[in-house]
């Protein structure tokens, strides 16, 4: 904070986090300080044209028909 010569910061975005960088945040303590909205579709996998069988499958079951992106927007869009 001191470097940035502020107070607080209102965003910053982590890329790529490996289970390293994870450890890292943890040790240093910043996850107390963050809310965590991480890849929500996945980085574009939700909603990709071929789904996997197992989803295609529970996606097939439904009386309403969509696209993969309309299944994986409601799933984002129901999560607290």
């Amino acid at each position: 904070m001191k470097k940035l010569n502020t107070y607080h910061i209102d965003y910053y975005l982590l890329h790529a986090l490996d289970g390293k960088s994870w450890e890292n945040l943890k040790r240093f303590g910043v996850l107390e300080f963050l809310e965590i909205v991480m890849e929500p579709l996945r980085g574009g996998n939700l909603g990709r044209a071929t789904p996997p069988p197992a989803v295609a499958a529970v996606w097939n079951e439904s009386p309403v028909k969509r696209t993969p992106v309309e299944w994986a927007l409601r799933w984002v869009w129901n999560r607290p």
